[in-house]
C-alpha cells in the first residue's frame, strides 16, 4: 500500500471519527440540558444548550463536506477565485464561506450567553459575529471582487476574534478560579485553541489538522461536563 493511499484512508477515518464525536457530544449535552432545565438550573442549562448547538453545527459541517466528497455530483457554487488571498496568508476555497456560516451559527449563541449572563456587558462580540454571519450569506448569494475583498478578510478576522474571546474568557477562569472550575476553564480554552489551529492548517495538512480538531473537541466536551 502506497503512502498516498494510506494517508487517504487515515484522513477518511479521522473525518468519520470527528463526525461521530460531534454527534455523540451534541446528543449527550442535549440530554444534560434537559436534566438541568427540569432541575431549574437555568445558567447551566443555557451553557449545555449552547455547547450542544456548537457540536451540532460542527457535525453538520463535517457531514455536508462528506456528502460532497462522496457524491462528487454536488459542488460548491463558484464563488471565490482560485488566486484569491486573505491577508497575504490564506487561500480560501468556495466551501470556506459555507463553513464560516455553520461555524458562526454554532458559536454566536455561545458568545451571547457569555456576554449576557457572565460578563454582563454590551453584546459587542455577539453583534460582530451576527454581522459576519450576514456577510457570509451575502457572499454566498451575491459575490463579486469588491464584495469578496470586503467580506472574506472580515470573516477571517472575526473568526480569530471570536475564538480568542472564548479562549481568553475561559483562560481567565482558569487563572482566577480554584480547583475544578480552574480545570474547566483550562480544558475549554485549550480545546478552542487546538480547534482554531486545526481549522487553519487543515488545508495544508488534513491529518494533523483533524487530530488537533479531535483533541480540541474532546477537551471542550470534558470541560463542559464539569460546568456546575
Amino acid at each position: 500500500m502506497s503512502i498516498f493511499i494510506a494517508t487517504e484512508i487515515l484522513d477518511k477515518i479521522l473525518r468519520y471519527v470527528l463526525m461521530s464525536f460531534c454527534l455523540f457530544f451534541f446528543i449527550y449535552l442535549l440530554l444534560i440540558y434537559n436534566k438541568a432545565k427540569k432541575a431549574k438550573m437555568e445558567l447551566k442549562a443555557k451553557f449545555q444548550l449552547t455547547f450542544s448547538i456548537f457540536f451540532l453545527t460542527f457535525f453538520i459541517n463535517y457531514l455536508q463536506t462528506e456528502i460532497i466528497l462522496i457524491e462528487k455530483i454536488i459542488n460548491y457554487p463558484d464563488i471565490i477565485p482560485d488566486n484569491f488571498v486573505v491577508l497575504n496568508l490564506f487561500h480560501p476555497a468556495d466551501g470556506d464561506l459555507f463553513l464560516l456560516v455553520i461555524f458562526l451559527s454554532g458559536v454566536i449563541p455561545l458568545i451571547y450567553v457569555l456576554e449576557k449572563y457572565m460578563i454582563k456587558k454590551k453584546l459587542i462580540i455577539t453583534t460582530l459575529g451576527l454581522i459576519g454571519f450576514i456577510f457570509c450569506i451575502v457572499g454566498v448569494f451575491y459575490s463579486n471582487e469588491i464584495v469578496l475583498n470586503l467580506i472574506i478578510p472580515y470573516e477571517y478576522v472575526i473568526l480569530i476574534l471570536i475564538s480568542l474571546f472564548v479562549i481568553i474568557f475561559y483562560l481567565q477562569i482558569a487563572i482566577k478560579s480554584k480547583a475544578e472550575l480552574r480545570l474547566t476553564g483550562l480544558l475549554i480554552s485549550i480545546g478552542f485553541l487546538l480547534q482554531l489551529i486545526g481549522l487553519f492548517i487543515t488545508s495544508n495538512s488534513n491529518i494533523f489538522g483533524h487530530i488537533l480538531d479531535i483533541s480540541g473537541m474532546i477537551l471542550i466536551f470534558i470541560g463542559v461536563l464539569k460546568i456546575k
